[in-house]
């Protein structure tokens, strides 16, 4: 169950923060290749800890939450534009830590992390 709710979070949460929009237009088909990135390495990451994920299941459930939430912004976008500190660590920044220790690359997830990164310290 937290892992499906990390990959809520990983498809929604650093996109709308640095686009600073509403989580619905993350379902606009030109963001669909990263989504599905950023899903399919914390899927491959789960693997490797003991968790099955299933990719399509995990890409209903976020776009089903954007859907539910469209007209949301997303705790992440208001802390970055509030300029406070966010759970990128906790997201992103996890699925990395973990990654690492398995000897697996997730760029996606990196890039995203480090953005946020840079926007917390700006």
């Amino acid at each position: 169950m937290r892992w499906q709710k990390l990959c809520v979070n990983i498809a929604i949460n650093p996109l709308s923060a640095l686009l600073q929009c509403q989580n619905g237009r993350l379902r606009a088909p030109c963001y669909s290749k990263q989504v599905l990135a950023l899903l399919n390495e914390a899927c491959h990451v789960a693997k490797y800890e003991g968790v099955e994920l299933k990719l399509l299941a995990e890409l209903e459930r976020a776009y089903k939450v954007m859907t539910l939430t469209a007209a949301n912004n997303s705790s992440m976008a208001q802390d970055i534009k509030l300029e406070r500190r966010t759970e990128i660590d906790a997201i992103c920044g996890f699925i990395v830590a973990r990654a690492k220790k398995h000897g697996i690359n997730v760029p996606e997830n990196e890039l995203l992390w480090q953005q946020i990164k840079r926007k917390e310290r700006a």
